[in-house]
């Protein structure tokens, strides 16, 4: 290999792991505008959750999870980016709207928990998991509820996108496969976290990858909309 090759080498090596955490703090930073969350704001809240994520030793303890209790030779327990950090964020942002319709909320969590349920399976190593691309199906219903409900939400449409991904995870996939999981024989104590993957889990994934559909949505049948309009103005011209 000449030094060309291995300069090109070595840059390629220093620059793809900037390209890639600033394509997730571009992605982070778009999600927080879209929840109307301010700028600053955004910039906390996505390198908090970057860094915690990849660089947990930086954010949290050695301990990055919080025992609640004990069944048999499970210990339950929760991770704070995983669980806490996304629902904190939804009731929040929920409580500063002013504006909350718990009958929508209440009602549309069912579809999203029953997709949530069925896309994902109890892992004995792993916890409770979903493969690509069958994670996305939750989020994406959770995004396609609110979007066909945007006139009863109006700007708070990304913010239920969002709500709905995140509890109906929580509800539909963590809650209640837990029973199936814990009723796998172990011969150890093993240790059952929820939202245990951190900025990566299903928990929060679901919740940013909602509002992410819920703006998609939006902006095609914004766009399909001012077509038909476009179409009838040029026929009765």
């Amino acid at each position: 290999m000449n030094e060309i090759s291995m300069i090109l080498v070595f840059i390629g090596i220093i620059l793809l792991p900037v390209f890639f955490f600033y394509g997730l703090y571009l992605i982070s930073m778009y999600v927080y505008s879209s929840l109307s969350i301010s700028v600053k704001k955004g910039m906390v809240l996505s390198f908090f959750s970057i860094f915690a994520t990849f660089f947990p030793s930086l954010i949290l303890s050695s301990s990055n999870h919080i025992q609640l209790f004990t069944i048999g030779s499970w210990h339950i327990s929760i991770h704070p980016i995983g669980l806490v950090f996304p629902i904190l964020i939804s009731i929040i942002l929920l409580i500063r709207s002013n504006q909350i319709n718990w009958s929508f909320l209440f009602l549309s969590l069912i579809p999203v928990c029953i997709m949530a349920y069925l896309m994902t399976t109890p892992v004995l190593e792993k916890g409770i998991v979903a493969p690509f691309p069958l994670w996305l199906f939750p989020p994406f219903m959770a995004a396609m509820i609110t979007v066909l409900n945007k006139e009863k939400l109006k700007d708070n449409t990304c913010l239920y996108a969002f709500t709905l991904g995140v509890f109906g995870v929580i509800i539909g996939a963590d809650v209640s496969h837990f029973p199936e999981l814990l009723s796998y024989p172990v011969s150890s104590s093993m240790h059952a976290i929820i939202g245990g993957a951190s900025g990566v889990d299903l928990i929060f994934l679901s919740g940013m990858v909602s509002v992410v559909f819920s703006k998609l949505l939006l902006s095609f049948f914004e766009t399909k909309t001012d077509a038909q309009v476009m179409k009838k103005i040029q026929t009765y011209v």
